[in-house]
């Protein structure tokens, strides 16, 4: 194809779908990924450094702003979508697409809203949910796109321009309008994977950059300003400048609306790195659930393919905040609760569990190993062997991580984590905002004014 027209295929799609275009198992995955997304934003106030993040942006209110949910907080549009993204990917439960490495919901829902609440325009629910779908796949075939390993924040680099894409569209912006909102938002992408290294608090603060870029370059564009048009391969576009030339852009959107990536996000059942997912459940297998007692064990071993170890095969760092960011990407810490408590919960991701005695101790006897023989960038298969000092040798394994549709089917953890988000969440009405947005959402195609109704039921 010529130079620009993958971005040409992108705004086409992202201009035209509506949401009778979206299959009806792909709607029903939308509607869910949203409810989660509103339930981990619930008790993202508690999570290391959110609190001191939302009480300096509480410093610049607005009269005429957009809302920060579970709060009365009103902020210009640019700074609630900050927010909002912030608290949802604070616990790193939000939701995933595991080829693309990226969290999708938080940067293209919370600019749609603040950009709709702010303008006042009233947008139906199909309209709405089907700007989302559309800014959910964009982000998840962009990052499918990439080849090499992570080193920028896909979500925080590319989640601004799927941002740009949705909200622009809500303000009901042309082709032309469309592309100078992503491409004034590509002009602020940024976010690293040293975050990562250094366990800083501020990391969750990446997606909130990417969804006030989204929401900054929408307005922008909409007063006549233009931005770069030629983002994805021009010559200083986001595949030659931040990936380096290494992708398979042509291959990540062939079939792109008629063939859902969407359905391949999956809603997340641990409230950590999904490098940490597949020696979890690894780990659940070899000990059965049971909890083992940490004077029989005397070495873990995981394997896997070298992201795992790359992301997440640290142990906690230190004590205080940076200890408990580091216990949500290290697998030696997610892997020695499990042996421990016989499962993993969000409530062990606080400053006093990841600090008890025991889990330090095995966490320092777990090794994480590279498999050479498998893709770099794959999450799976992982595999676990414990041996113990009575020279018993326990396996476990997990093949294939679940994913997609199926995890937003899933009653018990839609339900689970409902439940411990509310027991985390600090808004003693969260469950009965809950219940209301769960509630408009199994009949968003009727409700004329979507933003309204929603921010409604999730705020004050």
């Amino acid at each position: 194809m010529n130079t620009g027209q993958h971005i040409n295929d992108v705004l086409e799609f992202a201009s035209r779908t509506t949401w009778a275009d979206v299959p009806e198992p792909t709607r029903a995955h939308v509607k869910s990924l949203l409810l989660d997304s509103f339930t981990v934003l619930a008790a993202g106030y508690r999570a290391v450094g959110a609190r001191e993040i939302i009480d300096l942006l509480a410093e610049w209110p607005a009269k005429r702003g957009a809302s920060v949910l579970f709060n009365a907080l009103q902020l210009p549009p640019t700074s609630a979508a900050m927010a909002n993204a912030m608290l949802a990917e604070a616990w790193d439960f939000d939701d995933t697409h595991d080829a693309g490495i990226v969290h999708c919901s938080s940067p293209v829902l919370y600019a749609a809203l603040a950009a709709v609440e702010w303008s006042g325009e009233p947008i139906d629910g199909s309209e709405f949910l089907a700007a989302v779908a559309v800014g959910l796949e964009v982000l998840a075939r962009l990052g499918t796109a990439c080849t090499s390993p992570l080193t920028w924040t896909r979500t925080a680099t590319l989640g601004g321009l799927a941002g740009a894409l949705t909200a622009a569209r809500l303000l009901k912006g042309d082709r032309e309008t469309l592309i100078n909102a992503a491409g004034i938002a590509y002009m602020q992408s940024s976010g690293n994977s040293q975050t990562i290294a250094d366990s800083a608090t501020a990391k969750k603060l990446q997606v909130g950059f990417a969804a006030r870029g989204a929401v900054l370059g929408t307005l922008l564009a909409r007063k006549g300003l233009s931005g770069p048009k030629d983002i994805l391969e021009g010559k200083y576009g986001y595949y030659e400048l931040y990936e380096r030339g290494n992708h398979t852009l042509a291959a990540a959107l062939d079939g792109l609306g008629n063939k859902w990536e969407v359905d391949n996000i999956n809603i997340k059942p641990f409230a950590c790195a999904r490098e940490t997912h597949a020696p979890i459940l690894a780990a659940l297998q070899a000990s059965k659930g049971e909890k083992l007692v940490l004077s029989d064990i005397e070495r873990v071993v995981v394997s896997g393919p070298g992201i795992l170890r790359g992301i997440s095969g640290r142990k906690t760092a230190g004590a205080g905040a940076a200890a408990v960011v580091s216990a949500h990407l290290s697998i030696p810490y997610t892997v020695a609760v499990v042996l421990l408590e016989g499962d993993l919960t969000l409530l062990d991701f606080t400053e006093a569990r990841v600090l008890q005695h025991d889990r330090q101790r095995l966490s320092a006897v777990i090794e994480v190993e590279e498999d050479k023989s498998l893709p770099y960038n794959d999450l799976a298969p992982a595999n676990v062997t414990i041996t113990t000092r009575h020279g018993s040798v326990l396996r476990g394994s997990c093949p294939k991580l679940p994913t997609g549709i199926k995890s937003g089917r899933d009653a018990s953890l839609m339900e689970s984590k409902r439940r411990s988000c509310i027991a985390m969440s600090e808004h003693g009405s969260a469950s009965e905002y809950l219940s209301k947005v769960a509630d408009l959402l199994s009949h968003a195609e009727a409700e004329q004014d979507f933003v309204k109704a929603a921010v409604g039921g999730l705020t004050p």
